[in-house]
């Protein structure tokens, strides 16, 4: 089987910056920013994630999340992932592959937490992520956010 769609996000090295908006668990639209940072080496991949809340109080929450992917194996459209969420503790995820997009589910260690998120590739340097974290059957938050590819260079 073959993919027929080249994604960029996660696939290739790079910096990446979002901004969109993250709804609270009491229905608060919070417009957010951030980055993911995109690094592979032999037998790991990394993507650093940084995102910051612009509370109304003109404020800011940041928070970071940084996954340890196991690389894509040549032919397969899936692989597992895990990282340490500063809220929710150790997750562990897949990715999975679906023609245009890229989709994440996780649960976390301790099985409280679970979640998804929606990456659709609009192009090379643009994806759109939508994404829910739960805790049991209740909804934590929601996100939606536009990814673009930046020309920086790597640190």
């Amino acid at each position: 089987m073959s993919l027929n769609i080249d994604h960029t996000f996660l696939f290739q090295d790079g910096l990446w910056v979002a901004a969109g908006t993250f709804i609270d668990k009491d229905n608060n639209a919070i417009p957010v920013e951030g980055s993911n940072r995109i690094m592979h080496t032999e037998g790991l991949w990394l993507n650093k994630g940084y995102m910051k809340l612009l509370m109304p109080d003109g404020k800011a929450i940041e928070l970071q999340n940084n996954y340890r992917i196991t690389p894509f194996e040549s032919g397969k459209l899936s692989t597992v992932w895990e990282s340490h969420n500063p809220s929710l503790g150790k997750l562990f995820g897949k990715f999975v592959v679906v023609d245009d997009s890229i989709i994440s589910t996780f649960t976390s260690e301790n099985n409280e937490f679970s979640g998804a998120e929606y990456l659709l590739r609009i192009s090379d340097i643009n994806y759109r992520a939508r994404g829910f974290a739960m805790q049991g059957s209740t909804r934590l938050s929601s996100w939606s956010a536009e990814l673009l590819r930046t020309n920086q260079a790597l640190h």
